[in-house]
């Protein structure tokens, strides 16, 4: 448990200087914000897991976004679950399932966190030519080792 708690406050660390220089732009995700959907994938875990949740805010092209998994100790971390983040199409939700894992886990059991939506539902699809799935996976692979 200990190891658990560890990790998770080093991620912590880690997103709270990332969100310290990310800050400096007011279209960015807040540490707030972040920490939010952070919470939020970290209660839909069993207790006696053993795994935190990671969430990281990256901007490609022009739009910031927010990808999460999941994490243990000595294990692989889990697939990305990317959220697209807009503060201005809804006052309370910011962060939009993006990819396919992220909207099942929305539809799923995020459906109710008011900072959270569906990208096809809130902007419809196709994705607009500003977003590159490609190149947005690829500036999250870091999560994946």
């Amino acid at each position: 448990m200990k190891k658990l708690l560890c990790a998770f406050f080093a991620g912590v660390l880690a997103s709270s200087l990332t969100a310290c220089s990310e800050d400096e732009d007011p279209n960015a995700p807040t540490y707030t914000e972040t920490s939010d959907v952070e919470v939020a994938l970290y209660k839909l875990l069993p207790e006696s897991s053993g795994k935190a949740a990671s969430c990281r805010s990256r901007k490609v092209g022009e739009h910031y976004y927010l990808a999460c998994n999941y994490i243990s100790m000595g294990t692989a971390p889990s697939s990305l679950y990317v959220f697209y983040y807009d503060k201005v199409k809804d006052p309370v939700k910011r962060f939009y399932a993006l990819n396919g894992k992220a909207m099942s886990l929305y539809d799923g059991q995020l459906k109710y966190e008011p900072i959270l939506g569906n990208y096809k539902d809130s902007f419809g699809l196709p994705l607009p030519e500003s977003i590159n799935m490609g190149e947005v996976m690829k500036a999250f692979e870091f999560m994946r080792k």
